[in-house]
């Protein structure tokens, strides 16, 4: 007799961030597309239950939305509008990534926006 088992898998492991806090520095003058972070998160699972999605946390302030784009399928932040300093020095992104299971792993990312000289005394 052949016995054949065919094991499947199961949603049982979370996605893990490489990194869970990260700082970056972004000149204020960068132009929109530019590149911030690309984050990675890796899932144990295979095939479709190892497919993640990274979305901006609840607590991210609506302006700095506007600022930055996420690629959920990618984790890359990209510059979406034109920064300045003087507005806002510091950028607190919460970045989730989800495998549809029901805990996602969470990264924070910090972009701090540097001066250039674009201010006359």
């Amino acid at each position: 007799a052949i016995l054949q088992v065919t094991v499947s898998d199961v949603n049982d492991n979370r996605p893990v961030f490489k990194e869970g806090q990260v700082e970056v520095h972004i000149p204020e003058n960068a132009p929109v597309g530019t590149s911030v972070i690309q984050l990675h998160a890796t899932d144990a699972d295979i095939g479709s239950n190892a497919e993640i999605r990274y979305i901006f946390g609840a607590q991210v302030a609506p302006a700095t939305k506007r600022l930055f784009a996420l690629n959920n399928t990618t984790g890359l932040i990209t510059v979406q509008r034109s920064l300045d300093r003087e507005e806002t020095a510091i950028h607190k992104v919460t970045v989730l990534a989800s495998d549809g299971s029901s805990t996602p792993a969470r990264a924070t990312v910090t972009i701090n926006v540097t001066d250039v000289n674009d201010n006359p005394p």
